[in-house]
Parts: structure tokens; sequence; C-alpha cells
């Protein structure tokens, strides 16, 4: 996760990720706030990641088992990288906002 901390800084992309041994949180930039579904819909990075084939709780919480291999983290951290820059905004680059709770 840590090199996932380091994408998220180089490309100024609107996120940050926080862990305590195997659990994280993916959070919305300066602000921490979760990226969580409001009103009833799912976060665009909560989709994002299932599209990629990640299932994470909508607020973007994780856990990584002990039975997960290097790669697969590593996997993790590129879709996690991939959604957060999908998510920008196309005509600027720079980063939407993403619907909080």
């Amino acid at each position: 996760m840590e090199r996932l901390a380091g994408w998220i800084a180089a490309d100024g992309l609107d996120g940050r990720v926080v862990n305590v041994g195997s659990l994280f949180q993916v959070s919305g930039g300066d602000a921490g706030t979760a990226f969580a579904p409001t009103a009833g819909r799912p976060s665009e990075l909560f989709l994002g990641l299932l599209l990629e084939g990640f299932f994470l709780a909508p607020r973007g919480m994780g856990a990584i088992p002990t039975v997960t291999t290097e790669q697969d983290v590593d996997d993790l951290a590129d879709a996690l990288a991939r959604v957060l820059r999908a998510l920008r905004d196309p005509r600027t680059g720079a980063p939407r906002p993403v619907a909080v709770a």
C-alpha cells in the first residue's frame, strides 16, 4: 500500500490510504472523508473496483487476509490507482469530487 500512497501523491489523485496491520481504508483526499455511498447509491470507487475484480466495503474499507500473495496486493494497488485516475475530471485532469456520505 506504500506504493499506492506514492502514486496518489505523485499523480495528485484525490485519495489516501491508511492501514493498520491487514486492515486498510481508502478515503478522499485531504478531508479524509470516506468514499461512501450517498442516498443509497454506490460510490464510483466501489463500482470501479468491482469492475476491476475487487470487492471492498462501499465506504472504502478492506482487509488483506494472510493467504494473500504479494502479487495479490500489487494487483489491488494497481486497480486502486487505475480507478482513482479514472475518477479525474476529463476536461481538466484534476481530481473530481467523489460523492461522500
